[in-house]
């Protein structure tokens, strides 16, 4: 007959709880328990059975994250702080990769509870209606990162998106542009309207020229171009992301305007190629890390059941670069 938990707890001088904790990892098992218990383990040959813990917890071990695009930088590092922070609750993370199609991650929802997993941590900026409707009675906790479901009570970890617009903006102007330029994120980006409600904040209406990018290198040099048809040096430009300004960068290179004497270049999220651009790039700092772990420990702390509707907000914080640095100086 197969050793049970009973067996091991026997063994070890401990209660099953104690080793269904030890066995999860978890940080509440001192490390003498904990070795004691593993070897336990080790002499009966015990196997845990997974799926009988998934039964009795009504949850899996295994949490779905659904992200706009991996090849983004932004999203990598987020799911590196989700990853570890559930490894440290002896959790495990099936990832999900959209390629940006809004549509194939509402289909994600779907195979995710097939799956049976605990919980779901969605970072994107494209919550169609459809990808709305299922958040709303998805069978098991949701967190969104860095947006909101206003049509529902489900809980979310954003950046201060708004303080990020100010701090940009502030910063072009005490530079001396006479005027800014915005080179928006998708039009259905949910963090856009706060980033933009910042800059408004800080820029009279009509000193802010905007024009929509795509939230990569592509989206903006083509927004830059068409922004270059619309307003002339000297001037400052915010940008969604670092991806978009340095797609902008690489038109008005072109062009011949300089960085940062004609155009001072400020992006947004701080992704480790901002340094290493010509100029190095001033770029608002998120903490996309800290993103991810914060929405594993918000999805410990809720249940199927539990309607309680909260948002975290991480700070922001400039890093100022040579991009934006008028005169040099």
């Amino acid at each position: 007959m197969s050793p049970t938990i009973s067996d091991v707890a026997n063994a070890a001088g401990v209660s099953t709880a104690t080793v269904s904790r030890a066995l999860s990892g978890s940080p509440r098992v001192a490390p003498d328990t904990m070795e004691k218990v593993l070897a336990s383990v080790a002499e009966l040959g015990y196997q845990p059975s997974a799926i009988a813990r998934s039964l009795r917890q009504q949850k899996t071990t295994v949490l779905g994250v659904i992200v706009t695009d991996i090849t983004n930088p932004f999203y990598g590092e987020l799911v590196l702080g989700a990853e570890e922070a559930a490894l440290d609750m002896g959790l495990s993370v099936l990832l999900c990769n959209a390629a940006g199609d809004s549509e194939r991650e509402a289909q994600y929802l779907d195979v995710l509870a097939e799956q049976r997993v605990g919980g779901v941590i969605v970072a994107s900026e494209i919550l169609s209606q459809r990808y709305r409707e299922r958040l709303a009675d998805f069978p098991v906790p949701v967190v969104l990162v860095n947006t909101k479901h206003d049509g529902a009570p489900i809980p979310s970890v954003t950046s201060d998106n708004r303080r990020g617009g100010q701090l940009a903006a502030q910063h072009l102007v005490d530079q001396g542009y006479p005027s800014v330029a915005a080179i928006l994120g998708p039009t259905y980006a949910d963090g856009r309207p706060l980033r933009v409600v910042g800059i408004r904040d800080v820029v009279d209406g009509d000193r802010l020229v905007t024009e929509a990018g795509t939230g990569d290198m592509e989206g903006g040099r083509r927004a830059m171009e068409r922004l270059a048809r619309r307003i002339s040096p000297p001037f400052g430009l915010v940008c969604h992301n670092d991806l978009t300004a340095i797609g902008a960068m690489s038109v008005l290179r072109k062009r011949g305007w300089r960085v940062p004497e004609d155009v001072g270049v400020v992006g947004f999220d701080d992704i480790p190629i901002s340094a290493y651009v010509d100029p190095p790039l001033t770029t608002v700092a998120q903490d996309m890390y800290a993103l991810g772990a914060r929405a594993v420990d918000a999805l410990h702390r809720i249940s199927p059941s539990d309607g309680a509707d909260f948002e975290e907000i991480l700070e922001v914080r400039l890093v100022v670069r040579e991009s934006s640095i008028r005169g040099g100086s």
